[in-house]
């Protein structure tokens, strides 16, 4: 059941982050710290699902593992959020970083990094259950 539940509201939360995206009244610079914040919110929601991991599997030598790389997964997507939102280092030098090292590019590194990490739990949890089996 929990499994359904962590599952829809994610595509919930990214369905409506989808939709907010798209929606030209809020595509303004004066949303862009409610996009970011929809950014923050979809990355921190592993957090829900990452505890209740860690409570079920306690004794697991894994879980240690994977939480190493969940955590890397959320400081990766909320350092490319912090660069989206101060816009660093772009307004430093205006114009400079035009071409490439743009903020917005800085976050989808991180993004992708963070994507990365959260594959890499993913297979330790898939070797871990391949071992172990469902209950």
């Amino acid at each position: 059941m929990w499994q359904f539940v962590y599952l829809g509201g994610i595509t919930a939360m990214g369905a409506f982050t989808v939709i907010t995206l798209l929606a030209p009244a809020l595509s303004s610079g004066k949303f862009r710290s409610f996009r970011a914040f929809l950014f923050m919110a979809m990355g921190l929601f592993g957090i829900v699902p990452a505890i209740h991991d860690f409570t079920v599997n306690w004794y697991e030598p894994q879980r240690n593992g994977i939480l190493i790389y969940e955590a890397t997964m959320a400081v990766s997507y909320l350092t490319g959020t912090m660069f989206y939102i101060t816009r660093i280092p772009d307004r430093w030098k205006l114009g400079w970083f035009d071409l490439a090292g743009h903020s917005h590019q800085i976050f989808h590194c991180f993004v992708i990094m963070g994507a990365l990490a959260h594959y890499g739990a993913a297979l330790v949890f898939l070797e871990f259950r391949g071992q172990v089996g469902c209950q």
